[in-house]
């Protein structure tokens, strides 16, 4: 559900963030970009070795968007088996 705030947002304050997965980090990238968008360069963190960009919305809120690729699929699903086994 999405209301309109009643009062001005502060996005910084609010201990939120959105996370999202793409599957071409790269390209999302450059759209943001020529969209006037201020993004970092890609970081690729041991958590996520393919990739992933943070950048705050108008109101402040935290954008994570990863790239998940192949190797983040395959350890998942690895995961998965080995609780359900």
């Amino acid at each position: 559900m999405f209301l309109r705030a009643e009062e001005p947002v502060n996005g910084a304050n609010n201990g939120v963030m959105l996370c999202l997965y793409s599957p071409d980090l790269a390209g999302l990238r450059d759209q943001l970009l020529a969209g006037g968008i201020k993004v970092p360069p890609i970081r690729y963190p041991q958590y996520m070795p393919s990739g992933e960009i943070e950048f705050a919305d108008p109101d402040g809120y935290s954008i994570l968007v990863s790239h998940w690729g192949k190797a983040e699929q395959e350890a998942w699903e690895k995961r998965i088996a080995a609780k359900t086994s």
